[in-house]
């Protein structure tokens, strides 16, 4: 009896504290799910040609509230490839001026 007891009183406990987990982060998985769908579509996007990546274990994906500084309330989403090519930068952001990559808020 005594060990019904302790198992009721543990669930009532546990129950609600795993529910009020799932509550909290699931705006944390959701921006997460969006920023890895944005990566893999920035990933997935043609290098300019001419270029390589530089480093493949030298990718960088961030998130978080005014990366770039600032007082807004606002969140910025950051990835970073780094490469290596013979383009002049003109040539270099007239390559990527020119991409059609969805942002993270954009669920496909």
């Amino acid at each position: 009896m005594v060990r019904v007891v302790w198992v009721v009183v543990a669930a009532l406990v546990v129950i609600p504290l795993v529910g009020l987990f799932v509550l909290v982060m699931n705006p944390v998985w959701r921006d997460d799910a969006r920023l890895e769908a944005f990566y893999e579509r920035v990933a997935a996007y043609p290098l300019p040609p001419g270029s390589r990546e530089a480093f493949l274990q030298d990718r960088d994906v961030t998130f978080g509230k005014n990366l770039v500084g600032g007082s807004g309330s606002y969140c910025d989403y950051r990835v970073r490839i780094t490469l290596e090519t013979s383009l002049s930068p003109e040539e270099f952001r007239r390559h990527y001026a020119g991409a059609a990559i969805a942002g993270p808020s954009i669920r496909r």
